[in-house]
């Protein structure tokens, strides 16, 4: 982000937070669901909470990329996101994929299915980053769209694709499996996020944005536990309508808070954050297997907690490094 808010800086961190804590809790989850059902519906309700993570960092990238106008000059902004974004993550996709070609060869395992991963997007789950990526591609066109269109017109169009987008995926069978491909379901909420940004800061009552955030994630536990949700199984969980309105009821929350503090360099490594934690995750795992440190939700959040902070570690180190090679190529 160009210009810095501190409201959005913090649900980047937040948004951060639950990501990191979604793909750890899910790994006990498996564990949970066969030894202590009850521990189990605990960690549904946090796992259910924190899905406004994906939702909301793609609209704070469509909210900032779409209201400087500079970004449609396609030479320029390719240049910066792939110096800013794209390079760091092929960076550190190169040392993953070095681990586990190793990892492979030590076991006598078959290459392909490595290589197949990555070409998809797929590896330690930073399918995100191609997917963005793609967003990144057409930002200069959409940002051209919106500037040719009536601020009506692009906030008809953002919401009717955002809707077409939760219709497609939920009555036909998900097919987008390489990352690559997801950048036009996801088209919607980075104009949401561009459209409210513009159009909703400061004019929505935080306390009703609260009530229907809480009422939609609500709704999904209930629906998920009395087995409402088949309609919904093997689609993407980021296109269920309630976590769709749930997410845009917490991006359009923080839109209409003031935070006193600056996060302007916690919120600066968040990027690193999602690119090393799963990694982080795994060697852990490797270390100290399935072991159980207390029960399994106090296990899955203490284990957020230190691949987070680990992984915050990791990105102030990695900024370090390679912030003189992008000062250098900027």
């Amino acid at each position: 982000m160009n210009k810095r808010e501190n409201n959005y800086d913090l649900l980047r961190i937040l948004s951060a937070v639950g990501v990191v804590f979604i793909h750890i809790n899910q790994y006990y989850m498996g564990i949970t669901k066969q030894l202590t059902p009850t521990v189990y519906v605990i960690q549904d309700i946090f796992e259910v909470f924190t899905r406004f993570g994906v939702p909301c960092f793609i609209m704070i990238s469509g909210a900032f990329l779409l209201s400087n106008p500079k970004n449609k000059e396609y030479g320029r902004f390719y240049k910066r996101s792939f110096v800013r974004t794209i390079l760091p993550f092929l960076i550190v996709s190169a040392s993953y994929l070095v681990f586990d070609i190793t990892k492979a060869v030590i076991a006598k395992e078959s290459l392909s299915s490595v290589f197949l991963t990555y070409l998809e997007g797929n590896q330690y789950n930073l399918w995100f980053i191609p997917m963005i990526t793609g967003l990144y591609l057409i930002t200069p066109v959409v940002l051209r769209f919106k500037e040719s269109v009536s601020t009506k017109a692009f906030g008809i169009t953002s919401f009717v694709w955002l809707a077409l987008a939760v219709a497609f995926i939920n009555t036909e069978t998900y097919l987008f499996a390489a990352s690559y491909a997801k950048v036009f379901a996801y088209l919607g909420y980075f104009m949401v996020g561009s459209f409210l940004y513009d159009n909703a800061r400061g004019k929505v009552n935080t306390g009703l944005l609260a009530v229907i955030a809480f009422s939609m994630y609500t709704l999904r536990i209930v629906l998920r536990s009395t087995g409402w949700t088949w309609i919904f199984i093997h689609k993407n969980v980021y296109f269920y309508p309630t976590i769709v309105i749930g997410g845009i009821a917490v991006f359009m929350f923080f839109g209409n808070i003031r935070f006193p503090f600056s996060l302007r360099k916690p919120a600066s490594v968040m990027l690193y954050v999602y690119l090393f934690h799963t990694f982080v995750f795994r060697l852990v795992l490797r270390i100290i297997g399935n072991r159980i440190i207390l029960e399994e939700a106090t296990t899955a959040f203490l284990m957020s907690l230190f691949c987070f902070t680990v992984s915050v570690i990791m990105g102030i180190v990695f900024k370090k490094l390679y912030g003189k090679l992008e000062r250098k190529l900027l």
